[in-house]
């Protein structure tokens, strides 16, 4: 997110601009970087002979907190997939919506090709950013200031990470990374919060693509009613 949020401008120019290509090479980019700060983490934590689980890639133990964590997982998964439903019945009210999707309407993908890399994108943020944010930081600043303030203060600053998409979507993104937190101290480790990231930004991203046709779709029907021009057909 801290790539984005600085080359976030550019980004909105270019693709305003150029469109395919540029969303295109905004999605390969980010993935690169996801790649190269997962390698680089890593080969980091390989060096210091650390632990893997300190850095939370230890396999899950049984443990009632573990299961509550599993299971919370499980039904924000669920959740997801009650939305995404939603969604494509078209059953999500379009009141607002385009005032909700500014901010991240950019990365919002529009072809199939977009849609592939978009996915990779979300993959990419699942891994990469739960192994920085809640692996390695989590650690990083347990070890200096405890485990209950590096929880909060991380929670902060990937929320904080993620103003490139509007202070109207922060708390949103602030609920969610609490979430990701809370699983990281259930399961004691970073595997369910990276399953739940990701399918958080896939479902998401298809989300935000339908309702915004959806909405185009709606725009269409209004200045066609007000120019006196038939309305289009609807399959």
């Amino acid at each position: 997110p801290l790539y984005t949020t600085v080359a976030f401008p550019g980004t909105r120019r270019r693709v305003a601009e150029f469109g395919e290509p540029a969303r295109l090479r905004e999605y390969r980019e980010v993935v690169a970087w996801q790649c190269a700060l997962t390698v680089l983490t890593l080969a980091i934590w390989l060096s210091t002979a650390r632990s893997w689980a300190d850095l939370g890639l230890a396999m899950p133990v049984a443990s009632r907190s573990a299961v509550l964590g599993f299971g919370i997982g499980a039904v924000l998964i669920a959740l997801l997939i009650w939305q995404w439903r939603l969604a494509r019945s078209g059953r999500i009210a379009l009141d607002g919506l385009a005032e909700k999707l500014e901010g991240i309407s950019v990365l919002i993908p529009e072809t199939p090709r977009e849609q592939r890399w978009y996915r990779a994108v979300a993959v990419g943020a699942g891994v990469s950013e739960e192994l920085i944010w809640r692996g390695f930081l989590y650690w990083y600043f347990g070890d200096l200031l405890g485990t209950t303030t590096s929880a909060i203060l991380v929670t902060v600053l990937f929320a904080a990470a993620h103003i490139y998409q509007g202070p109207k979507h922060l708390p949103g993104v602030l609920m969610a990374s609490a979430a990701a937190m809370a699983l990281r101290l259930l399961t004691g480790g970073i595997w369910v919060p990276i399953v739940v990231h990701a399918a958080t930004d896939l479902i998401h991203g298809d989300v935000a693509r339908m309702l915004r046709r959806q909405l185009a779709g709606v725009s269409s029907e209004i200045d066609a009613d007000t120019s006196g021009g038939p309305l289009p057909e609807k399959a």
